[in-house]
């Protein structure tokens, strides 16, 4: 696994995503995540579906294409999907929980 995903903050992200939820409502995102050896998805990572008037207005802007070539810089192997925000922020708390339980394992 990718040193930057193998010690992530899901408590981190999980918050972000509640963040946005809570401003925006419920919307759909596209959902990144791996396949382990045991063939366990982990979700790691979400981004905005793209916006045409954002892109011309907002000098910031990144496209999902942008977005995942960032990605395929520190994880050259990785899925994403269209999912509703809610769902993919019960999977980071999820995340979150067996993480938390895995390290105090360790």
């Amino acid at each position: 696994m990718v040193d930057k995903y193998s010690d992530f903050d899901y408590v981190g992200l999980a918050n972000n995503l509640a963040d946005d939820i809570s401003n925006c409502g419920n919307f759909v995102v596209w959902a990144y995540w791996y396949t382990t050896y045991d063939k366990q998805e982990v979700f790691f990572e979400y981004f905005y579906l793209d916006n045409l008037e954002a892109a011309i207005t907002n000098p910031k802007y990144r496209s999902v294409a942008e977005v995942d070539q960032l990605v395929i810089a520190e994880l050259p192997l990785f899925f994403r999907k269209k999912m509703e925000a809610v769902d993919l922020l019960q999977i980071f708390v999820k995340e979150n929980r067996e993480w938390g339980q895995k390290q105090s394992r360790d």
